[in-house]
């Protein structure tokens, strides 16, 4: 049929309107719906509503007047209620979202002659599936106050001055050399032993050219600083804020393709255990750029933001907006030793109380 056709009927661009005349269309398309939520209501909408008849003194089946129904009728009137409810809510689910900022698919950054399908080298799920047992941990959720985000920028960036005074470290550069620092200090590791910081970058803004924010996909690399533990914490704050930067900033559009690159044509999936985690690692995740507290579903705004049981190990630290703007909560897991001395550290403590 043409447009002007299915116009005609009362279809728009999604489906029939529920307009009195396609009430057999939206009947089939949402019986399972109805059936799931009450087979009852389902009967109504099938066979139509419940009419709560009686006899006349002629013999005739008339309906009932209000002042005649008993409870038994009340409980069918009440179905026939609650199936048209169930009806009217599921087509103005299907028929009347509007989409307001829809999502943008961009073209896949991948090397000529690759794609849009890459074959993994598995044949078997015991190829790349593993368990990985983290052992006992304790977690606890620190709220970084916008002062104390502020006090660690400018002690971060003081301290850069007196390295290079050409660079201007971000707030959560300095997060990440600050947690790196703190948690590695209260592990007493020695001096020789080598740490690493893994942290997300966004790939978005260093493509050539530059993606859009809210371009759909994971455009996110997880990058890596190493340095022997006694440089990191005999340095301070500023040098270890440098080198995370550092290595954000070598990450240009030409470094991105290569990547890109080597792993089409040596495709794997990441064992959480064996890639991410390392024994003297602090790895952070998430972002304090996510919209946590945006997002409403009827019941108010969110009272924190939780990240559950998975992928949790030793070093783990996740990063959420808090919920003041400014703010943020750092999830971090550690073994129970290890967060008891950090709980008890007073230049880390510091900064968590600030207010």
């Amino acid at each position: 049929m043409s447009t002007q056709e299915l116009s005609a009927i009362g279809y728009d661009n999604k489906s029939p309107k529920f307009n009195g005349n396609n009430y057999a269309w939206w009947k089939n398309r949402i019986q399972n719906v109805i059936m799931g939520i009450d087979y009852e209501c389902w009967l109504v909408v099938k066979n139509g509503p419940n009419i709560i008849l009686k006899t006349d003194v002629e013999g005739n089946q008339v309906p009932k007047k209000d002042s005649e129904l008993v409870t038994a009728d009340h409980k069918l009137l009440e179905k026939n209620a609650k199936a048209m409810s169930i009806l009217q809510q599921a087509i103005d689910l299907s028929n009347n979202i509007v989409i307001s900022r829809k999502p943008i698919f961009c073209k896949p950054l991948l090397p000529e002659g690759y794609g849009p399908i890459i074959n993994l080298p598995y044949f078997e799920p015991d190829e790349f599936v593993s368990r990985f047992d983290p052992g006992i941990l304790r977690e606890r959720i620190f709220h970084i106050s916008s002062k104390a985000m502020s006090m660690l920028k400018a002690k971060a960036n003081e301290e850069c001055e007196n390295i290079n005074d050409h660079n201007v470290i971000s707030s959560f550069q300095a997060l990440c050399a600050f947690i790196w620092i703190s948690i590695t200090r209260v592990r007493n590791l020695e001096p020789s032993l080598m740490t690493i910081c893994p942290f997300p970058l966004n790939w978005r803004a260093r493509i050539t050219p530059p993606l859009s924010q809210e371009c759909f996909g994971n455009y996110v690399e997880g990058l890596q600083c190493a340095c022997k533990v006694g440089d990191l914490l005999g340095h301070g704050l500023g040098s270890a804020a440098l080198l995370i930067q550092q290595s954000v900033e070598a990450v240009d559009d030409s470094k991105i393709r290569q990547r890109l690159c080597s792993y089409v044509k040596a495709p794997f999936l990441a064992k959480t255990g064996s890639t991410y985690y390392e024994p003297n690692g602090v790895l952070i995740g998430g972002s304090a750029r996510f919209d946590m507290y945006g997002p409403e579903f009827g019941l108010g705004k969110a009272v924190a933001v939780l990240a559950g049981y998975s992928n949790k190990a030793d070093g783990k630290v996740t990063v959420n907006p808090g919920r003041e703007g400014g703010s943020l909560d750092l999830e971090i897991c550690l073994k129970p030793e290890t967060m008891n001395a950090l709980e008890s550290d007073e230049e880390f403590m510091s900064f968590v109380l600030a207010k």
